[in-house]
């Protein structure tokens, strides 16, 4: 019995020494993101993803990276974004980031960086060329993700901003629809001589 209780007391020492070293990874890949070293922290972000696949910050750093990289991978950092979403959303775990910030303010910020994403979607499309009316449902998701960021963070002068600034972009592209209250002209009809066989 006595062994029993050393190995057990063992295996819950070595379980709770294994966990602190993957925060400190984490720690130290998102001090290296805040420093703007996004390529330095990418091996890290991976091998922590990797003991830990359902970490909302880890997937929040990983599409951190995507977004700054050099050649930006717009598409992969928004998919980043959502899944740390949803899994904060599943657990509401904010890990190392408990220091940092409040619940709230990581939601606004993973709006926010989502919104952000979106609008140099838009932005890139309309340098290639693309319509501006082609964009409008990426501008309005952006808009969307902004005014969500806004409801979680209203101090935030930043996001208050970028919210404002979508609404009056979405607002300049969209096309005025017409009254409801207006009937559609109807259609001319043939004059009747033309039915005749």
């Amino acid at each position: 019995m006595g062994i029993a209780a050393v190995a057990l007391c063992m295996a819950v020492a070595v379980s709770g020494c294994t966990r602190a070293p993957d925060d400190m990874m984490l720690k130290e890949a998102f001090l290296l993101c805040e420093d703007l070293q996004y390529e330095a922290a990418l091996p890290l972000i991976r091998a922590y993803l990797t003991q830990n696949p359902r970490s909302t910050v880890g997937h929040y750093l990983l599409g951190k990276y995507y977004q700054h990289r050099d050649e930006p991978a717009l598409t992969l950092a928004k998919g980043q974004f959502d899944m740390a979403r949803h899994l904060f959303d599943v657990d509401g775990d904010l890990s190392i980031l408990e220091e940092v910030m409040t619940a709230r303010e990581y939601q606004a910020t993973l709006h926010c960086d989502s919104a952000l994403v979106l609008l140099r979607t838009t932005i890139e499309a309309e340098e290639a060329g693309v319509p501006q009316q082609a964009a409008l449902p990426i501008l309005r998701a952006a808009r969307d993700h902004a005014r969500k960021a806004r409801y979680f963070n209203p101090q935030s002068a930043f996001i208050v901003d970028l919210a404002n600034t979508l609404e009056t972009m979405v607002d300049a592209i969209s096309e005025p629809t017409p009254p409801e209250d207006e009937p559609a002209p109807a259609p001319e009809l043939p004059s009747p001589g033309a039915w005749e066989i």
